[in-house]
């Protein structure tokens, strides 16, 4: 008996595949993934607009984007087959995601009118398999069977799919109906701007649920769109994300700016980062944290692995099908040392911009406490720690900018007033320019003391000496002719700063703080000490008031 020919004989290729497909949908851990590989598609197709209606039995998608053309139907009904090599800005045109669909659904009904496609469609091609199909529909079942069906007209797009909804099935995502409406809507009512933020076509997303039970579960009706407010430079930009429900009421906008760094390796890819921004009244921006939603890596949509970042990064990284987790692959490191490159590069365009400011800064993951040794994103606290220690990018008090060598931290707002401009440097008086970083770093704020306390480190931070009230007393022990050279006005302000610092003076053991360096102007225009030692060394006072007379 040949063996292998009953198998190969009494083999079923087209239920083993049915198999292996249902395995896969399985492999989802978000049930409504599949409303992400939908608008990959849509975005992949150059489409500006995407429409979602859910009704009772079945979900339609629509978009403007190209008409099919035979190669694209054919990449519907294979398995595996994405992007061609030469468009790499295609995210994943057909390939296995969009099997995902499946978990919802035993069969797919597309219907494609180039008619209502905005661009013109070249009516031949070099390849057969690029052109252009007149208006077709097709029914999709056991995921790779497509049969013609009756065409029908369906408004202004080029695309429709239609998913009859299934629920209880052995491969289905949800085994009853409520559980599935429930989730789709909510889903689609709360796509938000992050779904936006890293396209490069699609411009709004419109979702209507056209069934009572569950409109009254959910916001029946909403529009989600993005808009360029500002291109400071060619890979910059500043988007605003707004929403509309079916009450036509706006929600508040979110904005973002976006910068991008193009991958030499991946022609057309980029690596992104997005800082979240409130837009204040007078022009200026606010940088601010990400929500939680926004805090895992993005495969142009929210993947599983986070981030453990203040800010949203976006890149090409390898997952697996499911684009459920980022492993550091030797891929996936590159991708992340881009992205460490382009967050060098934004801060200084920021600088330059003068956008950057403490509310950023506080931001930058400055501390490593958050990535493992081998975090695949530790290399960007490794990059925001040079910044801090290379580049002039600390915001000086009175405006500008500085670096850490030539910085120094005031402990209180006072000090840094007292000694501004030229004073600083006079004081420490070691042949540097010094400018002390602004006082809005500081570490009796609960919001900046983690910085605060980073860039005075002399080990793992920036190496910033914090001056206080004693260790300017230190200096001038060092600098004798520093206050001979300032006015009564001066000399009063500061001992009114000393005064309010009592611990300048504290006398513990053998120490008695600021108390035997000479400070004190006399009637005489001399400078003493408050107290000397002896000849038996041990301190006296040496400085006293006038009595009154009465």
């Amino acid at each position: 008996m040949e063996v292998s020919k009953f198998v190969t004989d009494n083999l079923d290729t087209q239920e083993m595949l049915s198999r292996s497909l249902q395995n896969l949908v399985k492999l989802y851990a978000d049930p409504v993934h599949f409303v992400y590989e939908l608008i990959q598609n849509a975005e992949d197709a150059g489409a500006t607009r995407i429409a979602f209606v859910l009704t009772e039995h079945q979900l339609e998608v629509l978009h403007d984007g190209r008409p099919f053309t035979v190669g694209d139907l054919k990449r519907l009904c294979d398995v595996g087959v994405s992007a061609k090599p030469e468009d790499l800005n295609a995210i994943g045109k057909f390939g296995i995601g969009f099997k995902s669909v499946f978990t919802i659904c035993d069969e797919v009904y597309l219907y494609s009118d180039p008619n209502h496609y905005a661009k013109s469609v070249p009516s031949e091609s070099s390849s057969s398999e690029d052109t252009a199909m007149p208006s077709f529909a097709v029914r999709i079942r056991d995921f790779v069977v497509p049969e013609d069906i009756p065409f029908e007209p369906f408004g202004n797009y080029t695309t429709k799919f239609i998913f009859p909804l299934v629920a209880g099935r052995p491969y289905s995502s949800f085994q009853d109906f409520d559980k599935l409406w429930s989730e789709l809507g909510e889903r689609l009512a709360h796509l938000g701007a992050s779904t936006l933020l890293f396209l490069r076509h699609i411009q709004s997303i419109e979702y209507k649920i056209d069934f009572r039970e569950q409109m009254r579960k959910t916001i029946p009706y909403g529009i989600h769109s993005l808009e360029t407010l500002d291109t400071p430079s060619a890979n910059c930009r500043v988007v605003s994300a707004t929403g509309r429900t079916h009450r036509q009421k706006e929600e508040p906008a979110s904005a973002f700016i976006v910068f991008s760094r193009p991958l030499v390796q991946s022609l057309g890819r980029t690596v992104d980062i997005a800082f979240p921004i409130e837009i204040q009244e007078d022009g200026s921006c606010r940088f601010i944290a990400p929500k939680e939603e926004q805090r895992n890596v993005f495969l142009y949509f929210p993947t599983d692995t986070p981030s453990n970042l203040n800010f949203i990064i976006q890149g090409p990284y390898q997952t697996p099908p499911t684009r459920a987790t980022i492993s550091p692959t030797a891929d996936n490191i590159e991708l992340a040392k881009e992205t460490a490159e382009l967050l060098h590069e934004s801060i200084l365009k920021l600088r330059d911009l003068g956008w950057l400011n403490v509310d950023l800064l506080r931001l930058l993951p400055f501390s490593g406490q958050a990535f493992g040794v081998k975090d695949l994103f530790r290399i960007l606290h490794t990059k925001t720690v040079t910044l801090f220690q290379k580049e002039v990018i600390l915001p000086k008090e009175g405006g500008g900018y500085i670096d850490a060598v030539h910085a120094k931290l005031a402990e209180t707002k006072g000090l840094a007033a007292l000694f501004a401009g030229e004073l600083l440097t006079d004081l420490v008086h070691d042949n540097r320019d010094y400018a002390w970083v602004t006082t809005m770093i500081s570490i009796e704020k609960e919001e900046t003391k983690e910085l605060y306390a980073f860039l005075r480190n002399h080990g793992h931070g920036a190496s910033i000496d914090s001056l206080t009230p004693p260790t300017v007393c230190s200096l001038l022990k060092n600098n004798p002719g520093f206050l001979p050279r300032r006015d009564n006005a001066w000399l009063v302000d500061f001992y009114n700063l000393l005064a309010a610092n009592p611990g300048s003076f504290s006398i513990v053991g053998t120490s008695v703080g600021c108390l035997d360096i000479e400070l004190f102007k006399t009637d005489k225009d001399t400078f003493v000490a408050a107290k000397v030692r002896n000849e038996g060394k041990h301190y006296e006072w040496n400085l006293f008031l006038p009595v009154e007379a009465t």
